[in-house]
């Protein structure tokens, strides 16, 4: 393997960055490219309305080149493929994220678009979380997931697919559940409030239902195992074509 982009939603303060850097140069040259600050629940979002800024930033390890952007997990792909990276990356990470991604949460997550803008372009690529807890062991344990897996995955992942990975704490490496993206419902989102000047603003927030279908990637982390779901981003509904097409 030649080379891994790292990003994440989670900026250049993430613990996990150094983390992935140490373990992840046995295996090929290490970029990262991370937000300046916390991008989560961004979705994929592309910054069109305002130029993008990068800034080189000094690394504890010297052959791993390290930058942040005012832009999002996607504009960190799109940086590396198309400008800062001197080859095109042979795989890219993006997390390790402090939270899970499960269900249908996947759709707001800035980490998870990082890992798709990558299959996008065809790379080989895998968005990975662990519990919103996590402590450094955690992290490392993510880490050494990745040491030993990514060659494999390399070599696995057809062109336009993704691995979502959720590795909850008390789950051993090697115990994994490959899953289907479950459903989340909430309730109570949103939350009308009045500031002290009386006027009236809104809070987003949620209680979820779990709908942890066995199976499911929210039924493997419930269950202590980890979980990885294959995705791609083609959101045609075949089985309706034809519906639509006899009918109108």
């Amino acid at each position: 393997m030649r080379s891994i982009l790292i990003t994440n939603d989670d900026g250049i303060d993430s613990p996990s960055l150094k983390i992935l850097t140490k373990k992840l140069t046995a295996l090929g040259r290490v970029y990262i490219i991370v937000p300046e600050r916390e991008r989560s629940a961004g979705g994929h979002a592309l910054t069109l309305h305002k130029p993008l800024r990068v800034y080189a930033i000094p690394w504890k390890y010297r052959d791993v080149k390290v930058w942040t952007t005012n832009g999002t997990p996607a504009d960190c792909i799109m940086l590396g493929v198309y400008s800062l990276l001197p080859e095109r990356p042979s795989f890219v990470i993006s997390g390790i994220n402090k939270g899970y991604n499960l269900g249908t949460d996947i759709i707001y997550s800035g980490t998870v678009s990082g890992a798709r803008e990558a299959s996008l372009k065809d790379i080989p690529a895998v968005s990975i979380s662990v519990s919103a807890e996590a402590e450094k062991e955690d992290f490392e344990k993510a880490g050494e997931f990745l040491l030993r897996y990514i060659p494999k995955f390399s070599g696995l992942i057809p062109q336009g697919i993704f691995l979502n990975i959720n590795i909850p704490p008390k789950a051993d490496i090697d115990d994994i559940c490959i899953t289907f993206q479950g459903k989340f419902h909430y309730k109570n989102c949103l939350e009308k409030r009045i500031d002290p000047r009386g006027v009236v603003y809104y809070w987003l927030h949620g209680e979820k239902e779990y709908n942890d279908e066995e199976g499911s990637d929210i039924w493997a982390v419930g269950s202590n195992k980890i979980s990885i779901t294959p995705l791609h981003s083609i959101m045609t509904y075949y089985p309706l074509i034809d519906v639509l097409k006899n009918s109108l």
